[in-house]
């Protein structure tokens, strides 16, 4: 073999190994821009899911405390609802018993009234007088009915102070059966203007209404 044939021989294997080289490094250079190529990838996929889950997971939230709230509405519109009915049956009571209080009152002066008028000899006169006592005794009596009737039913809603005063005011009806006529009607128009005034006081109070000025 000649100079020339190993020097041709030696160049060939370096330009090889040069080759080689460059080759292994461009490999090099490709798997590491498709590594991190893959993990970027992995990464924004990872964050993809994380953000998928954590987005079903404020769904789900969402969902429940829509659901929560709508049963607290619900709950909140049936209370209102029994507190209305409350209100408005309570004001019934309170209206039936000042209004029948009024009339006991109203029944009771006019007889009471009529009581210390001298007894009229026209006999005209004497029938219109029977007349008046007779609706007078008669509005009284369907008031103490109505009254009785409310306290009957009043312990669910009332207030004790009105209870109270009913009470009393069937005390004094009781009592005053036996009194003398001017004695009887002065006992039952104090016991009914007194419990209409606690009634309408109670009445005040409990319904929330302004008292008139």
């Amino acid at each position: 073999m000649t100079a020339d044939h190993i020097r041709a021989a030696v160049e060939a294997a370096i330009r090889e190994g040069v080759m080689f080289q460059w080759w292994l490094y461009l490999l090099a250079l490709a798997i590491a821009f498709f590594g991190a190529f893959l993990g970027s990838y992995a990464r924004r996929k990872a964050e993809h899911l994380a953000t998928k889950e954590d987005f079903d997971q404020l769904l789900i939230q969402v969902k429940r405390t829509t659901e929560e709230t709508e049963k607290i509405k619900a709950q909140i519109a049936r209370i209102s609802w029994v507190d209305q009915k409350r209100w408005e049956f309570m004001r019934e009571l309170y209206s039936e018993l000042l209004d029948s209080l009024y009339a006991e009152k109203e029944a009771i002066f006019k007889l009471a009234d009529e009581e210390k008028r001298p007894v009229p000899t026209d006999s005209k006169i004497q029938a219109l007088r029977a007349r008046f006592i007779e609706e007078n005794r008669a509005q009284s009596l369907a008031a103490i009915k109505r009254i009785s009737k409310v306290r009957g039913i009043a312990g669910i809603l009332l207030a004790d102070d009105a209870l109270k005063a009913l009470d009393e005011l069937a005390l004094t009806w009781y009592q005053s059966i036996e009194g003398e006529p001017e004695a009887f009607y002065a006992a039952r128009l104090e016991g009914a203007d007194k419990a209409y005034s606690v009634i309408l006081k109670a009445a005040t109070r409990d319904l929330n209404i302004k008292a008139a000025t």
